[in-house]
């Protein structure tokens, strides 16, 4: 429910490209590769990913970030280079990472064993490594954009930011609405009104 913009920002930067790859080709248009939805716990970024490969009909490959982490040397990293290349394989593909900073922190942070280093390395690698008209795309999420590896951001990377506020009174209205179909609450346009003013941005941070 709500975030009218971000969504048709979504669907210009996947669902065109996806639909339209020869008239991209034609004019030599560059999708964004990598997209970063950055904000605050729990306002939708997840849900969002989700519901913009089901809207694509892209195949989806979820990856929560701390997963690909392991202590033995080398062993991250090919988990990574096996996420790309399933995702090259079943193109077009959305491939998700969650919560990536935990990949890929500031270098200056990086633990004692190197391991999120050379994570975040391998994952830039991958990154760089797409050809033009491979249609694999790659969404990520953070809470906070300053706990994300600076060079993510470089062009041919995480290029595309896009960032998921708290819901305004406007979208907690929708989302209310949206559940009072699924359930077949009936509610009433003042109930709604009621329930969608009882949590406050501030409060849903």
């Amino acid at each position: 429910g709500g975030l009218k913009d971000i969504k048709e920002k979504l669907v210009e930067a996947v669902i065109w490209p996806l639909q339209h790859k020869d008239l991209f080709e034609i004019t030599d248009t560059k999708a964004p590769k990598g997209i970063l939805l950055c904000g605050p716990p729990g306002t939708g970024k997840t849900l969002l990913a989700k519901a913009l490969a089901n809207q694509s009909g892209a195949n989806f490959i979820s990856v929560k970030g701390a997963e690909l982490l392991s202590k033995y040397v080398g062993e991250s990293e090919q988990a990574v280079r096996d996420v790309f290349k399933k995702a090259k394989q079943v193109a077009p593909c959305i491939v998700f990472f969650d919560e990536i900073d935990a990949l890929a922190p500031p270098r200056r942070e990086s633990d004692g064993t190197r391991v999120s280093e050379r994570v975040g390395s391998q994952l830039l690698t991958e990154m760089d490594g797409f050809r033009k008209n491979e249609m694999v795309f790659v969404v990520g999420t953070t809470n906070y954009l300053e706990s994300l590896d600076g060079a993510l951001m470089r062009p041919g990377r995480f290029e595309f930011l896009i960032e998921i506020p708290a819901p305004s009174a406007a979208d907690r209205r929708e989302i209310v609405r949206i559940y009072d179909r699924k359930l077949g609450l009936g509610l009433t346009d003042a109930l709604v009104d009621h329930l969608a003013s009882c949590l406050r941005p501030e409060q849903a941070e």
